[in-house]
């Protein structure tokens, strides 16, 4: 099932060039989205980590403000797969720069969509465990330093 249904009325938010590309059957087919995420224990917060049961840190100072008193992180991932960052590398490749920009802004789009969908998720799985769940911080935000992301 595609993350993003861009059956949009004319006069919709998105440009019509976004939505006739994103309505390309062979552009639906580069959709292969796929999600994992986890709840860890948290062990301890100091002055410069937040540490979790196993031994795993994260190190940023000005998010560990916002997880003070938390018990529990969830970690996640989500990707559209592969073969969409290969599509758009290859556009640029091939000299189609407009295309390739246009399908990086929808894949953009997507995986905001899909993000979107695995946070209501552990919402639910949260609350499941009688838990609530507080924001989302992603690698790159004011609050969580990028280099916190590994790959």
């Amino acid at each position: 099932m595609p993350v993003l249904d861009w059956n949009v009325r004319a006069g919709g938010r998105i440009p019509d060039r976004l939505r006739a590309l994103a309505a390309e059957p062979a552009v639906a087919a580069l959709q292969q989205p796929a999600f994992n995420y986890e709840f860890w224990p948290v062990a301890g917060i100091g002055p410069d980590c937040l540490e979790l049961k196993g031994g795993a840190r994260l190190r940023s100072v000005q998010g560990l403000q916002r997880l003070r008193g938390a018990r529990w992180l969830v970690a996640g991932v989500c990707t559209l797969g592969g073969e969409w960052e290969r599509q758009v590398r290859a556009c640029f490749a091939a000299g189609e720069r407009l295309r390739a920009l246009l399908l990086d802004e929808i894949g953009t789009q997507a995986l905001y969509r899909l993000a979107a969908r695995v946070e209501a998720r552990v919402r639910r799985a949260a609350r499941r465990r009688g838990l609530e769940a507080g924001g989302v911080v992603n690698p790159g935000d004011a609050d969580l330093d990028l280099r916190e992301q590994r790959t």
